[in-house]
C-alpha cells in the first residue's frame, strides 16, 4: 500500500508509519541487532495468487537471523537461522516473486523460496573473486 512507510532501525525494531498522518501504525521488535534489509512478498503461496498488496514481509538483521512476518502483524511466523549462517545486509526479490536472494557476509548468496512454502535452499554459491586480500 502506498500509504505506509516501513523503516528498519538500528535499535533492533522495524516500524511502519502512515504517510498521510505520520502516525506510527505498527512496530516489529523481535530482532536482537540492527535491522539491515526488508523485502515484501506479494505472492501468496497458499492459493497461488499474485497480489498488489504485501502479504508477508522478510527482514534480515545483524543477529544473523531472517524473520518472516505476516503483513501488519507484529509476531514473526517463521525464523530462519542456522549456526553457520552469517548476517545478510542485502535482500532482493526475484521478478517472479517466488525467490529472495540474500548476500551473506561469508561471500555466499543464499536463496529463499517463497512459494509454496518459505524455505532456504541449501545450495549456496560461493564467489571466490570477492575475497579481500592484502598484499605487502
Amino acid at each position: 500500500d502506498d500509504n505506509y512507510f516501513v523503516v528498519g532501525c538500528s535499535d533492533n525494531r522495524i516500524v511502519t508509519y502512515h504517510t498521510e498522518t505520520g502516525e506510527l501504525t505498527q512496530e516489529y521488535n523481535h530482532h536482537l541487532a540492527p535491522v539491515n534489509a526488508i523485502v515484501f512478498i506479494t505472492y501468496d503461496g497458499e492459493d497461488g495468487a499474485q497480489s498488489n498488496e504485501p502479504v508477508k514481509m522478510v527482514t534480515s538483521s545483524d543477529d544473523k537471523k531472517i524473520l518472516v512476518w505476516e503483513w501488519d502483524i507484529g509476531v514473526p511466523i517463521k525464523y530462519i537461522s542456522d549456526p553457520t549462517m552469517h548476517s545478510m545486509p542485502c535482500l532482493s526479490m526475484h521478478p517472479s516473486g517466488q525467490f529472495i536472494c540474500g548476500q551473506s557476509l561469508d561471500n555466499t548468496i543464499c536463496c529463499i523460496q517463497t512459494s509454496p512454502k518459505i524455505r532456504v535452499s541449501h545450495n549456496k554459491k560461493i564467489f571466490g573473486a570477492h575475497h579481500c586480500r592484502v598484499r605487502l
